[in-house]
């Protein structure tokens, strides 16, 4: 079938070309060997090809990069690093590269991800081991992964794992990522700053569950972590005993 115009006045539209193509490398901009122009290729990975590009991602670096919002060091455990703090780290990527949405996107996935490791922590803390998948669909109606994310801080907090501050935290990214995320009418007018706050948040939340604090210039084991990291140690002589 023939395409029509459905504008009543055949007047021309404004259109992007090729939005999804990145100029430092895609064909046919870059041929296969022709050098990348790193600078270049930072402009075009941000969208941003003024003269101050370059001092912009270090603004943006900085605003996250305060003492307050920093971790200094956290347990080198598989779940930790993988669920909680390489995300957060692409979430501030993604912050500094001007990919405001992709870190609301990041914050989001980390703040439930902390939940349920928060889940975990109390669990093995309250009884020396992880509640049972029975267990948790006895309690819950089903497992506390597949809660919803606001029924799962509800539960913490009923429980008293989840401090009041932290609680809002969660909840606070938990409402920022729902509306840039499920709402087409959402304005991006105030994403910068909705970023921000998402990551600041989240940070909040991993650095409760995973920070190793200092005293007396030693870093020291949380009692959580202790009894998690104990339990990890435990399954594994237990699963190469046998």
């Amino acid at each position: 079938m023939a395409g029509r115009n459905i504008l009543d006045n055949d007047k021309p539209i404004p259109g992007w070309l090729r939005p999804l193509s990145f100029i430092f490398c895609d064909p046919p901009f870059r041929s296969d060997n022709q050098p990348i122009d790193p600078s270049f290729l930072v402009k075009d990975l941000c969208q941003d090809f003024s003269q101050e590009s370059l001092e912009n991602i270090r603004k943006r670096c900085w605003l996250l990069s305060s003492p307050e919002f920093d971790i200094v060091l956290v347990p080198n455990e598989k779940k930790i690093l993988e669920k909680l703090v390489w995300p957060l780290r692409k979430a501030k990527q993604a912050f500094i590269l001007n990919d405001f949405l992709g870190c609301i996107a990041l914050c989001g996935m980390v703040c439930e991800m902390a939940m349920i490791f928060l889940f975990e922590l109390a669990a093995i803390q309250a009884t020396g081991k992880p509640i049972s998948t029975k267990q948790q669909k006895q309690i819950f109606g089903c497992t506390f992964e597949k809660l919803g994310q606001e029924k799962r801080i509800q539960a913490l907090c009923q429980a008293k794992f989840l401090g009041e501050q932290l609680a809002k935290d969660a909840d606070s990214v938990r409402k920022i990522r729902r509306q840039y995320l499920h709402f087409l009418s959402k304005s991006y007018g105030k994403i910068e700053k909705d970023a921000e706050d998402a990551y600041k948040a989240s940070l909040r939340v991993v650095k409760s569950l995973a920070d190793l604090p200092i005293s007396n210039w030693k870093f020291l084991i949380p009692e959580h972590l202790t009894n998690y990291l104990k339990n990890k140690l435990t399954s594994k002589s237990s699963t190469k005993s046998s």
